[in-house]
């Protein structure tokens, strides 16, 4: 029960950090959210693996990390701990939905989450399980500089989610307000870029 009550408080936590950064100091957002994915990693990794994401957590699941089982209910708390933060900043005044750029194109957009989300699940795969790397202390900081960066480099293409539950799970507050268009770039997009990490990383290496 522990490591399914980290995976919703985990991601609740990420979305009101979130909500707060693109509010307060939109401009550093990239540095606040990646700072701060950096210390929920390194609160939650002893306990459910920190993945608050469904997108990690699926690539653990193909990488034989986790069992089924925990899977789909580690992306139920994923998605009702985004739900929740959301609910959060709503009650404070304050509240936010990820939506692409109107100017960019189907392909830029899940590009961007591909692009991205790859990226950080190539680095979880490398710096936090794979046995070559097991010990360090850097796991943390790498995991958010990842993040960090793509918000950096692809937020303003896509809206910088690298995660459905980010993606989706504010927009269930929110439909009175915003389209659902779009919602499936951040289901496509981050598990097809965390699908090609995986195949990456067991082709490089193949005895894992």
């Amino acid at each position: 029960m522990k490591k399914y009550i980290t995976e919703f408080s985990g991601t609740l936590f990420l979305v009101i950090l979130i909500g707060y950064s693109l509010a307060v100091r939109p401009d550093l957002a990239f540095l606040s959210i990646g700072l701060g994915l950096s210390v929920l990693v390194y609160a939650g990794y002893g306990l459910s693996g920190a993945h608050y994401n469904p997108a990690v957590t699926l690539a653990m699941l193909w990488r034989r990390k986790i069992d089924r089982e925990t899977a789909v209910v580690y992306m139920m708390c994923q998605l009702a701990g985004a739900v929740a933060g959301n609910a959060l900043l709503k009650l404070t005044g304050d509240s936010f939905h990820l939506q692409p750029d109107p100017a960019s194109n189907v392909f830029g957009v899940l590009g961007v989450e591909m692009a991205f989300t790859g990226l950080l699940v190539w680095v979880i795969q490398l710096v936090a399980t794979s046995p070559k790397t097991r010990g360090n202390r850097y796991y943390g900081l790498a995991i958010g500089s990842s993040i960090g960066l793509g918000i950096f480099l692809g937020g303003s293409v896509s809206g910088g989610a690298f995660n459905p539950a980010v993606g989706l799970g504010p927009l269930l507050l929110e439909l009175e307000h915003v389209s659902l268009l779009h919602c499936w770039y951040y289901i496509i997009g981050p598990v097809a870029g965390g699908y090609l990490a995986v195949l990456s990383y067991r082709w490089i290496f193949p005895r894992e």
